[in-house]
């Protein structure tokens, strides 16, 4: 109930006070939470450090780190603001790169598996697809608290986005990508650690094999899109070209060259922007 009560607080605050002043309290929330949660720190530390392999001094890597948690603070403040987003501001928020994809991968009318990561702000990508006439159907993972969980649905369906719990998701998005739908999926992170065994940023650890089984399993065109932050606060929504699934002498080997080429582009563009890679879970840990 607690933590219900701090999100409508904290929504109240980012709605009624102006981006300056949400930002001003997001840094203070991040400051805390990068001071007290030392397991999360911890992960992020091991996370980065796979990523900038050793190419910072301690003092630049420690930067990287809390503009880290600083980034996640703004986030989190984006998605509360999302009430007052609507179809004559999202221009303002929200550059569209590459959109000629997006038509591209309609026009093979096989459904679209729209690939991102826990990079920049995925949320709000969503949103803004959503609101420029792309209906989206989007994977996530529910929170232990109902009540929490119910007010993150609220927040993304009342943009139009169909949410799709994980636990139930895979039939759902079979369904939903040969009716010719989109379907939006985090591909950097397996939950439930049974996916597949892959190198990423050269070192083997698990990665989910969701997004390349769906590719497989309906010939659905795959488009990698990543909502980044921008130094004036909006965010640039990159689409890359949409792909197919590999082929292979059997299902099991199209499904892993698949999320090889799944895992190149996610790993890309974290090199690219190491300082939004929000993952506060160990990536290589218990491998």
């Amino acid at each position: 109930m607690i933590r219900y009560i701090c999100y409508l607080i904290a929504q109240f605050l980012a709605i009624y006070l102006s981006k300056k002043w949400a930002y001003c309290v997001a840094r203070i929330v991040s400051r805390l939470y990068y001071c007290f949660s030392w397991q999360s720190r911890r992960a992020v530390r091991n996370n980065l450090s796979h990523v900038v392999k050793r190419k910072l001094t301690k003092k630049e890597f420690r930067r990287l780190i809390w503009l880290t948690y600083l980034n996640f603070g703004k986030y989190l403040a984006d998605f509360l603001f999302f009430p007052k987003i609507d179809a004559d501001n999202i221009d303002e928020i929200v550059k569209i790169e590459n959109r000629h994809y997006i038509d591209e991968a309609f026009r093979y009318k096989k459904g679209v598996i729209l690939l991102s990561a826990h990079l920049g702000n995925w949320e709000i990508g969503g949103i803004a697809l959503s609101l420029k006439g792309h209906p989206i159907n989007a994977i996530v993972l529910s929170h232990d608290n109902p009540r929490v969980n119910q007010f993150f649905i609220r927040q993304r369906k009342q943009k139009n986005m169909n949410i799709i719990p994980v636990g139930s998701a895979f039939r759902k998005a079979l369904r939903i990508l040969k009716k010719g739908e989109a379907i939006a999926v985090l591909g950097d992170r397996d939950i439930f650690r049974k996916g597949l065994k892959l190198d990423f940023f050269e070192k083997e650890t698990i990665v989910p094999k969701g997004p390349a089984m769906m590719a497989v399993e309906t010939g659905a065109a795959i488009l990698p899109v990543f909502a980044v932050r921008q130094s004036d606060e909006t965010y640039k929504l990159i689409f890359e070209k949409p792909f197919f699934a590999k082929s292979g002498e059997n299902r099991n080997e199209s499904i892993q060259k698949t999320a090889l080429q799944i895992m190149g582009i996610i790993e890309e563009y974290i090199s690219f922007y190491p300082e939004q890679w929000l993952l506060f879970h160990h990536m290589w840990e218990g491998i």
